[in-house]
């Protein structure tokens, strides 16, 4: 089995999070061995898998009220993008970014999936201090530069490779 790279954290101003973060929303070129039923049942595999993982160890509720949710089937599908939310501060670990990594690196197209999570912990002593987000996209959690520590509270030092300010 290949070695894989470990994962890396970039935290980018405002400004630079978003041009890269809006790369998720390219459209795919379509061909005869591409399809746009091919790149849907990617988008699909990657919601189901996903999903498991997290329901592993967390409570899935579409309100906010346990650790997460993820976007309705379909939502956003013609990109190479899916999202969904967490709420709780047990999902604040470094093991819901490692369940995004799992489940996007097997897929034909790993490299081109973004997974953007929106932070939205309501509790006074949550691990983020602000409400925050950030993405995943080929081993690389993104972030804006912001009150939020992102590579404390959702890395390990076994995988991170960098943490870089720009």
């Amino acid at each position: 089995m290949p070695r894989l790279r470990p994962i890396t954290f970039v935290i980018l101003p405002e400004k630079e999070y978003q041009r890269v973060y809006n790369k998720s929303f390219k459209k795919p070129r379509y061909t005869k061995t591409f399809t746009e039923a091919m790149h849907r049942a990617e988008f699909d595999k990657l919601g189901a898998r996903l999903r498991k993982a997290f329901k592993e160890k967390w409570k899935e509720d579409a309100c906010g009220e346990k650790d997460f949710a993820m976007m309705d089937e379909g939502e956003g599908f013609g990109s190479w993008h899916h999202c969904g939310g967490i709420y709780s501060n047990r999902i604040c670990c470094p093991a819901y970014v490692e369940k995004i990594v799992a489940a996007i690196a097997p897929l034909r197209h790993a490299p081109l999936w973004t997974y953007h999570t929106a932070c939205e912990t309501w509790r006074d002593d949550a691990p983020l201090p602000a409400f925050g987000e950030f993405f995943v996209r080929d081993r690389t959690v993104y972030a804006p530069k912001d009150e939020n520590d992102y590579a404390k509270v959702f890395g390990r030092k076994r995988l991170q490779s960098t943490r870089r300010m720009r």
